[in-house]
């Protein structure tokens, strides 16, 4: 519960910068998101089976990152990111409308168009 309750309030940080542009900044000049928090949030997306409400949450910072960032774009599509977006998306579909609706979110940024 500490997990899903600590995603939440870094989505919502992450949303909050990302609208005012300094998460654009952030991501291009902090090593730390491409080395630890973007493959972190990957691996939750991966584990959407085990919890999907955590997964909802990864994506919700996954949109912010990647709606305003190019960098964050580029590093999540060369770790295998869409292909994991895509699989949360169709568990989503079947079990989690949040995160069916937040993941077609990030896919819609990288205009994925099986899922569009």
């Amino acid at each position: 519960h500490l997990r899903h309750v600590a995603l939440a309030a870094f989505a919502n940080a992450l949303s909050t910068c990302s609208k005012d542009g300094c998460l654009t900044a952030a991501v291009k000049d902090q090593k730390w998101f491409a080395h630890h928090l973007i493959p972190l949030l990957l691996d939750e997306l991966k584990r959407a089976s085990l919890s999907a409400c955590i997964a909802y949450m990864a994506a919700s910072c996954l949109h912010s990152l990647i709606e305003c960032s190019v960098e964050a774009r580029i590093i999540v599509e060369k770790s295998g990111g869409v292909d994991a977006l895509e699989k949360a998306y169709e568990f989503g579909r079947g079990s989690h409308a949040l995160l069916a609706n937040e993941t077609l979110r990030c896919l819609k940024v990288f205009k994925v168009p099986s899922t569009l």
